[in-house]
C-alpha cells in the first residue's frame, strides 16, 4: 500500500528526543524531528505539548499547526503517522488513543511504556490491525549492530559464549539500549532473568540473565557520565563494541610465540564494522516504519520485540525490593 501525497506526520512532545538534541536540523539526524524533515514521503503538519514554552521554542522553529493535547490534534489534522515523544509515564495513554482513532503509523519513542501491563494491553489493542507500530530501539538498524547480527547468524566466529554489559544513566532511560540490542544481535532468542542486585544506584543496577543459552551479564556504571559498552566473546574472538557503538574492536584467538597456548589478539583491520556515527539508524527507523505500513508487516522494532526487554526490566527491578 503506497500513497502518491506525502504522509501527514504530528510530533507529540516537544522534548530533547523530539528536536532537542540537534534542532531538526540534525545530519545524521539525532531527534524525530529531523528524520521526519528529511523524508520526502512525509510532510510534518503539527505538534503538541502540555508545557507553553516549549509550543513557543518550537513555533520559532517549524510553521505548523501547535496544540496543548493529543486529542484535539488528533481531531483536527487526520494524521497518517504520529511520533510519539512525550515522557515515558504517558506512551500508554498517547499510544492507545492513536491506536484507537486507526491511525496508520506510530512511531514510540523507548521504552514504549512503563510497565509490562500496558504493554500488554497495547499488544491487544494492536490486532485490530489498523495501526503499525514502531518503537524507538534505533540501535536494531544501526551499524555496526546489523553487520554484527549477520555475522553472528553465520557462526563466524563460532558459538557465543557469553555478553557482558557495562551501562550507565539508569535502566530505563539507557540500559533499555543495552539490554535491547542484546536481544538483537542473538537473534532475538528468549530471555529468562536470573537475578540483580543494586550496587550504587537502584536506578542503574546490575544484573544477568539468558539469552537463549548465552549467559549475559549487565553492570550498572553509577557515574554521570554516558556508559554504554557490549563485550561478545565467541569460541573463536572477542568483539568489544564501544561508547554505545561508535567503535568496535574484534581480537581473535592466535597462537601467542612467546607462551605455548592461544590467546585473544587484536585482529587487523580491528575495526571492521561501520559506526554508529556513520549510521545511527534514527532514519532507517522511520523507512522501516512506512515499508512495514506498505508491506503489511511488524517492523524490525517491534512492540513485540521491545515487550521482551520490558518483562526482563520489570524482573530486574522487582529482584532488588
Amino acid at each position: 500500500m503506497t500513497k502518491t501525497n506525502p504522509y501527514r506526520a504530528v510530533l507529540v512532545g516537544l522534548g530533547n528526543i523530539a528536536w532537542g538534541y540537534d534542532g531538526g536540523i540534525g545530519v545524521p539526524p539525532l531527534t524525530h524531528l529531523s528524520c521526519l524533515l528529511q523524508r520526502s514521503q512525509v510532510q510534518l503538519v503539527a505538534a503538541c505539548s502540555p508545557v507553553p514554552s516549549e509550543r513557543e521554542s518550537f513555533a520559532g522553529f517549524a510553521k505548523v499547526a501547535l496544540y496543548d493535547d493529543l486529542a484535539p490534534m488528533l481531531e483536527g489534522e487526520s494524521p497518517d503517522l504520529v511520533s510519539i515523544c512525550s515522557p515515558t509515564e504517558h506512551h500508554f495513554s498517547h499510544a492507545l488513543a492513536c491506536i484507537q482513532a486507526k491511525i496508520p503509523m506510530v512511531w514510540l519513542e523507548k521504552p514504549p511504556v512503563a510497565s509490562v501491563k500496558e504493554g500488554e494491553e497495547l499488544i491487544k489493542a494492536l490486532r485490530s490491525g489498523a495501526t503499525t507500530l514502531m518503537v524507538g530501539y534505533q540501535r536494531r538498524y544501526a551499524q555496526p549492530f546489523s553487520s554484527i547480527r549477520e555475522s553472528i547468524a553465520r557462526s563466524l566466529w563460532g558459538e557465543v559464549l557469553s555478553v557482558t554489559v557495562h551501562y550507565g544513566q539508569k535502566l530505563y532511560r539507557n540500559g533499555c539500549h543495552g539490554l535491547d540490542t542484546v536481544h538483537y544481535l542473538l537473534g532475538d532468542r528468549d530471555m529468562s532473568f536470573i537475578s540483580s542486585w543494586a550496587g550504587q544506584d537502584r536506578g542503574t543496577p546490575s544484573f544477568s540473565l539468558l539469552c537463549g543459552d548465552v549467559p549475559v551479564t549487565f553492570i550498572g556504571v553509577a557515574g554521570d557520565y554516558h556508559c554504554l559498552d557490549w563485550t561478545l566473546t565467541f569460541q573463536k574472538a572477542q568483539l568489544e563494541i564501544r561508547n554505545g557503538g561508535s567503535w568496535v574492536e574484534l581480537r581473535e584467538v592466535k597462537k601467542d610465540h612467546a607462551y605455548p597456548s592461544s590467546w585473544l589478539m587484536r585482529s587487523t583491520p580491528s575495526h571492521p564494522f561501520g559506526s554508529l556515527s556513520d549510521c545511527n539508524g534514527m532514519a532507517l527507523s522511520l523507512e522501516d516504519l512506512i515499508a512495514s505500513f506498505e508491506d503489511g508487516r511488524e517492523p524490525v522494532s517491534s512492540l513485540s520485540s521491545a515487550m521482551k526487554t520490558q518483562r526482563i526490566m520489570e524482573m530486574v527491578m522487582e529482584g532488588l525490593r
